[in-house]
């Protein structure tokens, strides 16, 4: 009951690059012609004001169908599209049926495709060849990361190469309140010390009406909303939440939730996406994992920064 104390010596190499996007040469991307295809207006910004930072060309379409025909005129007009990254989740058509209509075409299967996910996803090797996928990365995404892995697609031969997310470390503490929605006592002790390591502020709700009335009374940066509990369940609450950030009248609110379920299965993942969560955590989950999904969607206390802010998209692409 007094702990432990322990050391050790490391002897290692000095590395020759810090992998930071200043470190990495923006001529590699120069002139690269880039399509971003996302429902959400936010994130077709963000990413396109990364790209041109780096020299490409960059356009932008906010469904499947509209990229297929900005992709088609592009290509009759003798200026192809040479990379198109595509959000999975969309209305309609979604990511991969839009890289799937494309391999089918020997015209528009030249353009290498990149997948960006809300949440973990794998792959089969049939689905990747089937639709074409270069590589896929999880959201956000970090501007190295999609750096790196443009620079990777578009350097060497077609592979998949999935992003490696690092978890928050001991240095990387978040000064953020969650509030941890779980039912079980012995879960809500484990997920309370963890996220007390990293410096979180945590409230407890035992059930999805305590959900709602904690929501309703106080501010969250996150939730982690167990699935399964009394009274009104994680997909229930999370719809009242949803629910209520569409009806507030003069500001843009998005509570970010990660469900907490015993379940991994494919369909579990689509319910959850469904009822208005944002990522998805399976138990038992491990402290490296629940620091890897809080590092998505939210910002370590040293190295905080203000967000893109929201601007007007143009018509035309911009250079």
């Amino acid at each position: 009951g007094g702990g432990s104390s322990f050391w050790f010596t490391a002897h290692l190499e000095k590395g020759t690059a810090s992998g930071r996007v200043s470190d990495l040469p923006a001529r590699d991307l120069k002139s690269l012609r880039v399509l971003v295809v996302d429902d959400n207006k936010t994130n077709r910004e963000i990413l396109h004001q990364q790209i041109v930072s780096w020299g490409a060309r960059n356009g932008r379409v906010a469904s499947g169908a509209e990229a297929l025909e900005a992709l088609r005129r592009a290509a009759e007009g003798g200026d192809p599209y040479d990379l198109v990254i595509l959000d999975y989740h969309m209305p309609g058509m979604d990511g991969l049926e839009v890289a799937s209509t494309m391999e089918q075409n020997l015209v528009l299967r030249k353009a290498r495709r990149i997948i960006l996910t809300s949440v973990d996803m794998t792959l089969g090797e049939t689905d990747r060849a089937e639709a074409g996928i270069s590589a896929w990365l999880t959201k956000p995404v970090r501007a190295s990361q999609l750096y790196n892995c443009l620079v990777g697609v578009m350097q060497g031969p077609v592979t998949l190469a999935a992003s490696v997310e690092q978890p928050l470390s001991a240095q990387d503490r978040l000064d953020v309140r969650i509030l941890l929605a779980e039912d079980n006592p012995v879960n809500q002790e484990v997920a309370m010390g963890m996220l007390e390591a990293l410096g979180c502020r945590v409230e407890l709700a035992a059930n999805g009406r305590e959900v709602v009335d904690a929501v309703s009374r106080s501010d969250f940066d996150l939730i982690l909303m167990d699935c399964q509990m009394p009274e009104i369940d994680g997909y229930q609450a999370t719809e009242w939440i949803r629910e209520t950030e569409q009806q507030a009248v003069g500001e843009e609110t998005h509570l970010p939730i990660v469900a907490l379920t015993a379940h991994a299965m494919e369909g579990d993942r689509d319910r959850c996406l469904a009822a208005g969560m944002d990522d998805y955590l399976a138990k038992p989950f491990s402290q490296d994992q629940l620091g890897t999904v809080l590092a998505r969607w939210l910002r370590p206390a040293r190295g905080t920064g203000a967000p893109p802010s929201e601007a007007v998209e143009p018509e035309e692409e911009a250079a």
